[in-house]
């Protein structure tokens, strides 16, 4: 009659208990050395022999609780024999992966949430820059169209001491100069609006003229 399974196996060890105990030290040694520490291994790998062994442990104290073997087949009832596979279908061996997978996912969350917060900081920063870029040109244009359009020595003047921000005492210290040399200013644009290209070529020859008799 042919052996099953259980009785080759159960005969197979047998045979190697009946080497001495020189053989099964060899045999712990080798068995051993397959052996990887668990803080060498990744933390996926960790948890997934961890939950291997959970499962491999609890089919062996299932196995032990039947009364007996009949030609390699445990007894026991027919729920007992499906629960290796039922375990199996709620995903024990699958427990690392998915745990990597939520924290990887949590830590691409956090990631995305500090991004779009630093965009709107930075988003309100640059509103609050250009606000303020746009007073500061609003302001010089407004000085620029002053001195330009109403050009009088008096406004001109009293322009140029509200840009450079002096206090009332130096102020008035530089007023009369400052309206004095914008009165001469204006004195001579008014004069080289009114007078013609060819007059003025021939004023320019006579001060070269002059200037060349000095020297």
């Amino acid at each position: 009659m042919a052996k099953s399974r259980s009785e080759i196996q159960k005969a197979y060890r047998e045979r190697q208990k009946a080497k001495g105990s020189v053989f099964l030290e060899k045999e712990k040694v080798r068995q051993r050395g397959y052996y990887k520490p668990a803080f060498t291994l990744s933390e996926r790998k960790r948890v997934g022999r961890n939950s291997k062994n959970k499962l491999r442990n609890r089919l062996s104290r299932m196995l032990n609780e039947t009364s007996g073997y009949e030609s390699g087949t445990p007894q026991g009832t027919q729920q007992e024999l499906q629960e290796p596979s039922r375990l199996k279908s709620l995903g024990y061996q699958h427990i690392g992966y998915k745990t990597v997978k939520a924290r990887a996912l949590a830590r691409s969350n956090k990631k995305v949430r500090q991004l779009k917060e630093l965009y709107e900081s930075l988003r309100k920063k640059l509103k609050v820059r250009n606000h303020k870029i746009s007073r500061i040109s609003k302001r010089l244009n407004e000085v620029k169209h002053n001195t330009t359009v109403n050009s009088t020595p008096k406004k001109q003047t009293e322009a140029d001491l509200q840009s450079l921000k002096l206090t009332p005492k130096s102020k008035q210290a530089i007023r009369r100069k400052l309206l004095l040399s914008n009165t001469v200013m204006s004195e001579i644009k008014s004069a080289r609006e009114s007078t013609s290209a060819k007059r003025r070529q021939g004023l320019h020859c006579i001060v070269s003229s002059v200037r060349i008799a000095r020297k």
